[in-house]
């Protein structure tokens, strides 16, 4: 068995580094990189809205000093100019704030898309295998945690405000410094304790990484009893107070462990606090004390006040700043991990339509993470224009070696040709532009049913002639014609639209599979949610269809098997049975036994007269 672990596995091969400073570095690289104007212009208003604070006040010290020295008429002019000048800066500095939150949005917009699409577009380059395992979903939710919901944006924004603040602070040291040095080091002096809030995100961090689990379990149990497509069976089963029970416990057991957490953050903030108040308090005594001696004078007292206000704000900011930076910065990473995992290395090399054999070759595959072979040494060639069924119980391999076939999942071992060429060779578009394929799991794409069909193919979207062809292939005619507004009728109750029952979504879903022009062609188990009539005429009509088109059907219903040209059973991940109809009835083995099993529910003897 091969053996597949976090170490060896080639889906977790990363070019990931971690480390908040280069996550930092390369989130400032992207902000530059996204937009070079705006990137300046935030980091001009940021700059300048942080000095003009600093600046009143030293404007306030100027005009206490010409009040309390210059208080004849004869300068009076003098002073009311100081005085229009104060005033004018004061109100720019407000001005400058509400004109940094008006770029802020502006730039929030633009690295929010960016972000966004560099998600979307490395979701196009991640083997499918990937989305198989739903340990390595957590990935993917990471990612589109820190990417689509908030955190890359706000520390990116965070890193504008954050220069703001060093402006201000620089600023604001440099002129206490001029009055007195011991002021600016009692200031510093008095922002360390701040440096204990990093602790603070760590513990908050470490919490929302622990707790991701248990609030995903309860996020599923509260599906059962909120979302539309579960809630009928949950409601015949009188199964609420169960799963309603099991929400409460998972959710009880993460509010304990809040609670824990924040008695830990709460009591370090509160040291903070304390060092943070007796901090200013002697700041205040320190200030009189220097009047006292007069090494400071009245204007020097109004520009401390002021800046003391300031740099109390600006530091508590600062430091808060950097906490929330450090735990952004902590998911940001995270989603990094899936922007850097390698991704399949495919030639651009398109080839026509299928025109020989589709043949695979020793072919093993197990997922990521899991140690079992789901595929084990299979070996198929099928004819071009051969019909062939898989057939086997649940979890046999008959869906992953379709996926293998289609090019969806890449072999461990083995390879896949098409028309004699490995598909590793092959460019993705290459692959699936000659394939479609109807899963059993089968998207319910709440759009009109004419973009339901027409995704089958894009280039061909508006020609409504094909697409009610294919709604004819497939049965659904027979419902789009008596919708009112017919193929433009849009799906989805949860946006207003039509709902259709589960046999009409399938019939949809087979239209848009017979929409596609392909020479390859796979239902996996089309007709689970179709009565028996459609269900005999759709694969009376895809036998009739596939005329000179390759076609897979993966199917229970062995008598559906029957209208392949061969058929195949699986088991445990081998082929250990081959054959049309008739050779796998004469031979009596497993697939004999099957068919016996589920011609007996209709007609007794059915394989025997076939023999016969």
């Amino acid at each position: 068995m091969k053996n597949k672990n976090n170490d060896t596995d080639p889906f977790l091969a990363s070019n990931h580094k971690s480390g908040l400073i280069r996550t930092f570095i390369r989130l400032l690289y992207m902000m530059v990189k996204t937009s070079k104007v705006r990137f300046v212009l935030q980091l001009f208003v940021s700059v300048i809205g942080g000095c003009l604070p600093v600046l009143v006040a030293l404007l306030w010290k100027n005009l206490l000093e010409k009040i309390t020295n210059l208080p004849t008429a004869a300068n009076n002019l003098s002073l009311l100019s100081d005085f229009f000048v104060f005033a004018l800066v004061g109100g720019l500095s407000v001005s400058f704030y509400y004109f940094s939150e008006i770029v802020d949005t502006f730039f929030r917009n633009v690295i929010s898309l960016k972000l966004q699409d560099g998600i979307h577009q490395k979701s196009q380059k991640v083997p499918v295998a990937f989305y198989e395992v739903p340990q390595l979903n957590d990935i993917i939710n990471r990612a589109q945690n820190a990417f689509c919901y908030g955190p890359a944006v706000g520390a990116a924004l965070n890193i504008t405000h954050i220069l703001s603040v060093i402006a201000s602070l620089i600023a604001s040291v440099g002129i206490l410094s001029s009055f007195h040095y011991s002021l600016a080091i009692l200031l510093v002096g008095v922002s360390l304790p701040y440096i204990i809030k990093l602790l603070i995100n760590r513990i908050n961090f470490d919490f929302t990484v622990r707790s991701s689990p248990k609030r995903r379990e309860a996020e599923i149990y509260s599906r059962y009893f909120t979302k539309y497509e579960y809630i009928k069976e949950t409601q015949i089963l009188d199964a609420k107070a169960f799963f309603i029970d099991k929400w409460l416990k998972v959710m009880n057991f993460v509010r304990r462990d809040e609670i824990k957490t924040n008695l830990k953050t709460v009591g370090i903030e509160t040291v903070i606090e304390i060092f943070e108040s007796a901090g200013y308090v002697f700041s205040i005594f320190l200030t009189v004390y220097l009047i006292n001696k007069k090494i400071i004078g009245i204007g020097e007292f109004g520009a401390i006040v002021i800046l003391l206000g300031q740099m109390k704000d600006n530091i508590t900011r600062f430091f808060g700043d950097i906490a929330e930076m450090h735990e952004l910065l902590c998911v940001v990473e995270k989603g990094f991990e899936y922007l850097d995992l390698k991704e399949e290395d495919r030639p651009i090399h398109i080839s026509p339509e299928i025109k020989e054999d589709i043949v695979c070759e020793n072919v093993s595959y197990a997922y990521p993470l899991i140690r079992e072979k789901v595929i084990d040494g299979v070996d198929i060639r099928i004819k071009q224009g051969e019909v062939i069924a898989l057939v086997g119980s649940n979890g046999a391999g008959k869906s992953t070696l379709a996926k293998i076939l289609l090019g969806l999942l890449t072999p461990d071992e083995g390879r896949i040709k098409y028309d004699g060429t490995d598909i590793k060779n092959l460019a993705y578009q290459s692959v699936y532009k000659n394939a479609s394929a109807v899963f059993q799991d089968f998207v319910h794409y709440y759009l009109s049913i004419q973009e339901n069909i027409g995704l089958g193919d894009i280039s061909k979207l508006d020609n409504t002639d094909l697409i009610l062809d294919a709604a004819k292939k497939s049965g659904a005619i027979s419902f789009v014609n008596s919708l009112p507004e017919g193929i433009n009728t849009v799906l989805g109750k949860e946006y207003g639209g039509m709902e259709l029952s589960g046999g009409q979504w399938q019939q949809l879903a087979l239209a848009r599979g017979y929409f596609r022009d392909s020479s390859f062609v796979v239902l996996d188990e089309p007709s689970s949610a179709l009565d028996p009539v459609k269900e005999a005429d759709m694969y009376e009509n895809f036998r009739r269809l596939c005329n000179g088109k390759t076609g897979i059907i993966i199917t229970h219903r062995l008598g559906a098997a029957s209208l392949a040209d061969r058929i195949f059973l699986i088991e445990k991940g081998r082929i250990v049975e081959e054959g049309n109809h008739s050779e796998l009835c004469n031979k009596k083995g497993k697939y004999w036994r099957m068919f016996e099993a589920q011609a007996s529910m209709y007609r007794a003897n059915n394989c025997a007269n076939d023999m016969q």
